[in-house]
C-alpha cells in the first residue's frame, strides 16, 4: 500500500537540502512510520503573508 503524505517539517530551509533526511526519518519513526520512502523534499514558507505588523 502506498500513500502520498505531505509532512510539514521545519528543519529543511533550502532547496534540495538533504542532510536532514536522517533526522526526518527518525522523527517519522517516532511517530510510528518506520518504512517511509522520501521521494521529494521541498522547502516552502509556512507564513508567506505574515509580518511583524500582521497579515498583509
Amino acid at each position: 500500500i502506498a500513500a502520498l503524505t505531505k509532512v510539514p517539517w521545519p528543519k529543511a530551509e533550502k532547496k534540495r537540502e538533504t542532510k536532514h533526511t536522517p533526522l526526518l526519518r527518525k522523527d517519522l519513526a517516532l511517530a510510528g512510520m518506520n518504512q517511509v520512502a522520501v521521494w521529494t523534499q521541498r522547502p516552502f514558507n509556512y507564513f508567506p503573508r505574515f509580518t511583524q505588523e500582521g497579515l498583509k
